[in-house]
């Protein structure tokens, strides 16, 4: 007997927004709002999505099971969602950036804390994975067990003073070959709300042209829209590795 086509189809939604809501940190990482007709009606909203094609089988065969596919749609979305918000800020920025021969911790640390007392609160950093080893080996005695670094379910911080400061790494997906010091006051991520959650939506229908096979989207829609570009710094450092900064 096959499964059930509908309480599949519903239990991948769920494993979706699951998944995104797991791993988006959209919020963490900006100010964000909902879309508001009269205020937004004129502005141009990005759709940032993942559409696929597979076949209706995965959804009625006990053989098969379509979980981790559904998860890591979720997964990828997320990441589309920071890729997009990593190239806007970057377009937007038109701080020079500072150049520094060799990168130290401590040194890094006195930067965002001028930043800071410039009334910039909210940081967030955003790093070149290069540099992860020497944040996550170095200790400040001022700390218990000296750690500068903290790992939890919503991302990774930087301790600073009384400040959780978070930090975003580069990865295969998002480059960067500088560092970003951006105050969440850069920008607004305005989201026009969803079928799922306030941002997601997820729609799963029978592929049109053949129905043996289903049709999965997944999107977002949003606009980063910056409010004071003076709210951020961008640092180069050498690189162990080619002992030259690199622009991003």
């Amino acid at each position: 007997m096959p499964k059930d086509y509908e309480t599949e189809i519903e239990r991948c939604r769920k494993l979706i927004r699951a998944t995104f809501e797991r791993e988006s940190r959209i919020q963490l990482l900006a100010h964000t709002r909902e879309y508001q007709p009269k205020q937004d009606g004129d502005l141009d909203f990005t759709n940032i999505y993942l559409r696929h094609i597979v076949p209706k089988k995965w959804f009625v065969e006990y053989s098969i099971s379509p979980d981790l596919f559904c998860s890591q749609l979720g997964r990828h979305l997320a990441i589309g969602e920071e890729k997009f918000l990593v190239e806007r800020i970057k377009d937007y920025s038109r701080e020079k950036p500072a150049t520094r021969a060799e990168f130290e911790v401590a040194e890094f640390f006195k930067i965002v804390s001028g930043f800071v007392d410039e009334g910039f609160s909210t940081p967030v950093v955003f790093a070149p994975l290069d540099f992860y080893v020497r944040f996550a080996t170095w200790r400040d005695a001022t700390r218990p067990f000296g750690q500068i670094m903290e790992y939890s379910e919503t991302g990774q911080f930087l301790l600073f003073r009384n400040l959780r400061i978070p930090i975003y790494w580069s990865s295969k997906y998002i480059e960067l070959n500088r560092f970003m010091i951006v105050d969440k006051t850069f920008g607004t991520w305005i989201f026009k709300p969803g079928n799922m959650n306030s941002r997601l939506t997820v729609e799963i229908k029978p592929y049109e042209t053949d129905k043996s096979k289903v049709d999965i989207l997944v999107v977002t829609k949003a606009l980063y829209q910056e409010r004071n570009i003076s709210a951020i710094k961008l640092l180069d450092f050498e690189r162990d590795e080619s002992g030259a900064s690199q622009e991003a």
